[in-house]
């Protein structure tokens, strides 16, 4: 990228679609005031852009004064903004402005008599569709590939030109959220076709007649296509100079769906191309959801960028890399690890907090475990309660002690106002991907009471009713490819992350640890199950024996125990559950076999024999197991051939009893 190209970004501070205000009215304060963890989110944008050197200007444009003040206190207080980076702030007219069209619209013909925006941008400029935005490897990728393509259209006479690069994000696991982009690879990356998720009736869809024609002449046999059913647009795109320009002459056009929609249809009239880039990047996914929320203000609070929001010397840095409001009480900091503490929390006794955010005046009580959760201001989780991955509103305290809750927003509904406070509790589940009626009705939500928009976001559930198969992942899905005269590739070359049991094994082992009631036990190996999408229930009960063998040998007999309840839930087919347990013994057994291996071997004698009766009437499956090779590193230790001694003496009773039935019945017939 040179570095003498000028590069604006603007930001469009307002939140638009349904799903933000919904959002928003959950959080009771425009996302852009939003705090992550404790600079706004606005702040931290900025805070970005000023450290993306080839940025030379940032303007910021909403129609609520709060955001602009918001901003310009933040110009005033910054102490990173430099004489090379200007930023600026411009009111939009609320009754003129109502979608990120309307913003592209002021951008080019102005409102005011302030000066033109679309005269200081350069040839291109980052369009940020929203309050949030984080630097990452993909926006300067996107950035260099629309140069890139702009490039490419001034050396090959294609007769059009570079309207936008849109970014958009590749997701790992989808539900309901598909879209379909049909595209050219490099060097043009141009767009071909594309389908919003709402607009998409099938994940299987045909390639385009017009370009299987394309393909079958020689002269284009080298073009390559992709196909893809598993993005989601980004907030943050690639926009040319002359975009804005073209919504000033459309005025129906909402957002950049809508241009490239036309562009598509009638490419020859408009003479524009739109191109696409392809990203893994976490930061480029939309901030429509509370889940999204959460994750931006935990990633904030786990990177570099904590340290901004830190600066004003109120909070301790620890050892455990959390960060401590001096105001804050806590009984013991050594159970608070990654997390973000603001004024005035107070947390009891033997409560352990991890990878959590709790805001201010929030009062967390004894024995209870955070994990990966975000507490509002003023809200109260009583004794003993347990949260993973939860989102509980502000001033909330409609908690029980002793409560298990896992992947849930907890907010206090209207209707249930007149109830007790014990029974106001409204939970929902904390999701990423929004609900498709949401994405299809995502108008001016100006005339819906926020009554309203809060009901049809909800999909109430309990915790302890959570159904695994919801959460299985496609791994057979059939592929979108179509070859005809050239190659056509499903994937941009994304390198997928290997699915790593080590985490999955560190979190079983902590819940069997600390967990001593059945039911308890299940829900929270529920939420090891739905939390890594990898892992089925068959591999719980493998991994749950291993841990068993290798970290509990000297408590086994009381943790084995729960499992005489706890495996018949998980897999009802009991030999499929006769399999997985003595496979988790055969893990267990030879992973170790170096390390303590008497007291390996003994303690996995001993947990087989503790679980016999969920398998008891496979006797010969269970002496044929021992008999195969798989078991040769434990014959001959005492306690093995001890209990299989017995099964083998039980199978042999079981043989006798039937053979005597047999000769009773003989006789009887006689």
């Amino acid at each position: 990228m040179s570095s003498n190209e000028k590069l604006v970004a603007v930001i469009a501070a307002d939140a638009f679609s349904a799903s933000a205000k919904v959002l928003e009215n959950l959080l009771g304060t425009p996302l852009a005031l939003t705090k992550s963890p404790n600079k706004t989110l606005i702040s931290a944008s900025i805070q970005t852009l000023l450290s993306f050197k080839p940025c030379q200007k940032i303007y910021v444009l909403s129609k609520d004064d709060r955001i602009l003040n918001a901003v310009k206190e933040e110009i005033i207080n910054n102490v990173y903004l430099s004489s090379t980076t200007e930023v600026k702030i411009r009111k939009l007219n609320p009754a003129r402005t109502h979608n990120y069209g309307d913003v592209l619209r002021y951008i080019d013909e102005q409102h005011t008599d302030e000066d033109s925006i679309i005269e200081d941008l350069g040839n291109e400029f980052i369009f940020i569709e929203g309050p949030y935005f984080k630097l990452c490897n993909g926006v300067v990728q996107a950035l260099e590939q629309h140069r890139e393509s702009v490039k490419y259209h001034r050396k090959t006479p294609t007769g059009f030109e570079p309207a936008m690069t849109l970014i958009f994000k590749k997701m790992q696991k989808l539900n309901g959220i598909q879209s379909y982009l049909f595209a050219e690879k490099s060097p043009s990356h141009r767009v071909l076709r594309y389908r919003q998720r709402d607009e998409l009736k099938s994940k299987k869809v045909d390639m385009p007649v017009p370009y299987v024609n394309i393909k079958i002449n020689q002269k284009n046999a080298n073009i390559e296509y992709l196909t893809r059913t598993d993005l989601i647009q980004s907030h943050v795109s690639i926009v040319a100079k002359k975009t804005p320009i073209q919504y000033t002459e459309n005025p129906d056009f909402t957002d950049l769906g809508d241009i490239l929609a036309t562009m598509l249809e009638k490419e020859e009239v408009m003479g524009l191309w739109t191109h696409a880039f392809i990203s893994q990047d976490q930061e480029l996914e939309p901030l429509n959801s509370v889940c999204q929320l959460k994750s931006v203000t935990t990633r904030r609070l786990l990177s570099q960028s904590a340290g901004f929001d830190a600066t004003d010397s109120e909070y301790d840095s620890t050892a455990s890399h959390s960060y401590l409001h001096k105001s804050s009480q806590i009984i013991d900091q050594t159970n608070v690890s990654k997390s973000w503490l603001a004024e005035n929390v107070q947390v009891g006794q033997g409560t352990r907090i991890n990878g959590s955010v709790i805001m201010k005046n929030s009062k967390i009580g004894t024995g209870c475990v955070l994990h990966d959760c975000y507490v509002d201001e003023g809200a109260v989780v009583p004794d003993q309660v347990k949260l993973r991955n939860c989102f509980i509103s502000k001033n909330y305290s409609g908690l029980k002690s002793g409560q298990i809750l896992v992947n849930s927003v907890v907010q206090k509904s209207d209707e249930s106002r007149n109830l007790n406070e014990s029974e106001n509790m409204d939970v929902t589940e904390l999701t990423r991907y929004l609900q498709v009626k949401l994405l299809k009705d995502a108008e001016d939500l100006d005339e819906v009471e926020p009554d309203d928009v809060n009901k049809s976001m909800q999909a109430s559930r309990d915790s302890k009713d959570f159904e695994f198969d919801d959460y299985e992942s496609d791994s057979e899905s059939e592929s979108d490819d179509e070859e005809c005269g050239g190659s056509i590739h499903d994937s941009d070359d994304d390198v997928e992350e290997m699915n790593n049991y080590d985490q999955v094994i560190l979190d079983i082992k902590e819940v069997i640890e600390c967990e001593d009631d059945e039911e308890h036990m299940k829900t929270e190996f529920r939420q090891i199950r739905v939390r890594y999408n990898f892992v089925s229930t068959a591999d719980m009960v493998r991994l749950v024996t291993r841990s068993l063998i290798i970290d509990f040998s000297k408590n086994f007999k009381v943790k084995t125990n729960l499992m005489l309840g706890i495996f018949p839930d998980l897999i009802t087919d009991s030999e499929e559950l006769l399999n997985l347990i003595l496979r988790g013994i055969e893990e267990g057994t030879v992973e170790n076999n170096e390390v303590d291996a008497d007291v390996i071997k003994k303690t996995s004698a001993l947990v087989f024999s503790g679980l016999f009766d969920l398998i008891r009437e496979y006797s010969d499956e269970i002496v044929e197991w021992w008999n195969s090779a798989k078991t040769k590193h434990l014959k001959g230790h005492p306690y093995w051939e001890k209990i299989i001694s017995q099964v083998e003496e039980s199978s042999d009773e079981e043989d006798s009893d039937e053979e005597s039935d047999e000769e009773s019945s003989e006789e009887e017939s006689d």
